[in-house]
């Protein structure tokens, strides 16, 4: 409940289903040292809002924290979103919304980190707002969703991690776009143009046998 810091420790799998929930704080594989996969999902139309402190996704060294967010869903982090502290930290977004209000930290940026974070964007929408900042520990991999980053002075940033294959497009298979929304810098993944060729010829083959069929 609001007053809360939420551990999730030990091998544990916990799913907000359908509900709206909230906590003060999260802590996702937290300091039990065991090399457990901790697994928190969002389900169902569901939410959970971190109300004022840190989100924490792989707290402890050799530790996985697994953080879902499904179609429809929402989670929402009102102070920071570090994915990949001292531990290993995934955030899957599975078609739903993730709202990093106080920013979005990916593996440890500060000095003597550990952690390995990885972003998968496969649908859906990320919206980071204050702050942006990956180590070279981190990963975010684009498919069928949005990165959205409050500020228009992030291309240069942005530019150097894409180019450092730490922001990719569908497994670094396809192009990371860089465009300015409003007030907003939104990261898409977009075909390249050899997979775009095959995307056409697929399509008018797909075509040609139904309207063979329909004849």
């Amino acid at each position: 409940v609001a007053g809360d810091v939420a551990y999730l420790n030990l091998g544990s799998t916990m799913t907000v289903d359908g509900t709206a929930e909230e906590a003060a704080e999260l802590h996702l594989a937290s300091w039990s040292g065991n090399s457990d996969l901790v697994t928190l999902n969002i389900a169902n139309g569901g939410s959970l809002e971190i109300l004022t402190g840190w989100t924490y996704v792989g707290v402890a060294a050799g530790d996985f924290g697994l953080l879902s967010v499904d179609s429809g869903s929402t989670f929402t982090a009102n102070s920071a979103l570090n994915v990949g502290y001292n531990g290993n930290g995934t955030l899957d977004v599975n078609g739903g919304t993730v709202n990093a209000l106080g920013g979005l930290f990916v593996s440890n940026p500060w000095a003597g980190g550990t952690g390995a974070g990885t972003v998968n964007l496969y649908d859906g929408i990320v919206n980071v707002s204050t702050d942006f900042v990956m180590s070279p520990t981190g990963l975010i991999d684009i498919h069928a969703g949005s990165l959205s980053i409050y500020g228009l002075w992030w291309d240069s940033a942005l530019t150097g991690y894409i180019d450092a294959d730490q922001i990719v497009g569908y497994g670094d298979t396809q192009t990371v776009n860089i465009d300015h929304v409003g007030d907003y810098t939104v990261l898409t993944a977009v075909p390249e143009p050899a997979t775009l060729g095959m995307l056409a010829v697929f399509g008018g083959a797909m075509l040609f046998i139904r309207r063979k069929i329909t004849i």
